[in-house]
């Protein structure tokens, strides 16, 4: 085990390979690469946490080392957690995945529209994100400034400063990924249990599965203070106002280690092989199946790629401060979390991703690598602008594409700039993320739009603007 240890820790791979090149970096190396101080990870081996490491320090420039009980922000690997709360009550006939939730709600209701009228939100719809709704995300409230209630949140009222809740695309036509979505399995589950969400994550999942340094509770749980990683925004500089609060609570609100996540995601698997005394089998299995509508990789809650003995199942994090991912087999048990207390940084989690698949040879994780294609400057040239995203993300956001010093650049937030490279004249890729920027041309050549995707399934779709 010491071995496989030392190969992780020793043999981080680049987020996208390309053809050519034998990278590979140690963990001190990446760390101070992307100013993070500190990483915690745990591997997963035969179905069980097989070991578990902290790497750095809580706090930029103070001597205290994380350790496998240091409490992170997991930011959106709560809807994972929230999924499985929901499944709990379906699994109890409490719960229908295809009643319109607005037969549970009371005071404020998913509003009507002719989108509702149509297709109504389901819990189904929700979990898998394919309810047309807004509200992709909101963070946290830092300081001292007034934190919302989850019913100002879904009105849009003051102080929060969102829009209000509503669909505004038709459900079951594309994926779009919502914490407001979320929140309204919160209100559901509060409304048919009759108990508070915080208490129920505490009763249903995290008190049985003994996971101590788990809680959903706002601000931070005082139980998780004193070992808790500070967050750090992308120069490597200390979050000033600390944690803060997470006003969404059950799509971003989770606090806990990598080893705990680790826990609660083995028991999805066992669940899944009949094993579990929280979720029946039927469920479990119905929480990993991803539709065949090639809209994308949500199953009811988690992402889920593969089939057979490389059918896999996780759920990333990204708040301005913390970053974490996640991947399980279902068949193996091999699978590892990775937390990290830095900014704008994900690629970190990916790169230790890797090290531990290539380690442990987990089937079909590690793409080929990719070959960089010789184009002309006018086909690079006839690329460059922006792109409005009409679907799979934040619609009205820009995808921007120049050049800079001779070098093809791209940008959409939240994420920073980064080198674009070509596979070939409509298709190009970057070194940080695993997708492919797909162009379409009209009849004259022009450029109109692109499309990105992921394995091959299309997850943003973007038109010249």
């Amino acid at each position: 085990m010491n071995d496989d240890i030392s190969r992780v820790e020793e043999g981080l791979l680049p987020v996208v390979r390309v053809e050519g090149e034998n990278v590979r970096w140690t963990m001190p190396e990446r760390m101070a690469h992307y100013r993070v101080p500190g990483v915690s990870v745990a591997v997963m081996n035969d179905g069980r946490v097989e070991w578990a490491r902290g790497y750095g320090y809580r706090e930029v420039g103070k001597p205290m080392p994380i350790d496998t009980e240091t409490a992170f922000d997991a930011a959106s690997m709560s809807k994972l957690v929230t999924a499985f709360l929901v499944m709990q009550q379906v699994d109890a006939g409490a719960l229908d995945l295809d009643t319109d939730v607005n037969t549970w709600l009371s005071g404020w209701k998913v509003p009507e529209n002719d989108f509702t009228r149509a297709r109504p939100v389901t819990l189904r719809r929700v979990l898998g994100h394919r309810a047309g709704l807004n509200l992709h995300g909101l963070g946290r409230v830092r300081g001292a400034a007034p934190v919302p209630s989850t019913l100002d949140i879904v009105y849009g009222r003051p102080p929060a400063n969102n829009h209000p809740l509503q669909v505004e695309r038709m459900p079951d036509t594309e994926v779009l990924y919502s914490g407001g979505g979320t929140t309204i399995a919160h209100l559901v589950l509060e409304a048919v249990t009759g108990r508070g969400f915080v208490e129920l994550a505490r009763d249903k999942v995290f008190t049985p599965l003994r996971l101590e340094r788990t809680d959903f509770a706002q601000p931070i749980h005082p139980r998780l203070v004193q070992n808790a990683a500070s967050g750090h925004l992308g120069d490597g500089s200390v979050q000033p106002d600390g944690w803060g609060y997470c006003p969404i609570v059950a799509a971003g609100g989770l606090a806990t280690t990598p080893t705990d996540y680790a826990n609660f995601m083995l028991e999805i698997r066992r669940a899944y092989h009949g094993e579990s005394r929280l979720l029946g089998q039927a469920t479990a299995v119905r929480m990993l199946n991803v539709p065949a509508d090639g809209l994308g990789f949500f199953a009811l809650g988690p992402l889920v790629k593969g089939s057979g003995p490389s059918l896999r199942f996780g759920h990333g994090g990204f708040h301005e401060d913390f970053k974490s991912d996640s991947s399980l087999y279902v068949a193996s048990g091999k699978g590892a979390v990775v937390m990290i207390n830095g900014g704008y940084t994900e690629e970190l989690c990916s790169e230790v991703l890797n090290a531990v698949a290539d380690t442990y040879g987990w089937p079909g994780y590690l793409a080929a690598p990719r070959r960089v294609a010789e184009v002309s400057e006018s086909a690079i040239a006839a690329l460059v602008g922006q792109y409005r995203i009409v679907s799979g993300y934040e619609p009205g956001d820009r995808i921007v594409i120049w050049r800079e010093d001779g070098q093809l650049m791209a940008h959409m937030n939240p994420l920073p700039p980064v080198p674009v490279y070509a596979l070939s004249e409509t298709e190009l890729f970057n070194r940080h993320r695993p997708h492919i920027s797909r162009f379409e041309r009209d009849a004259r050549g022009a450029y109109t739009g692109l499309t990105i995707l992921e394995d091959g399934v299309p997850v943003i779709r973007a038109v010249r603007a």
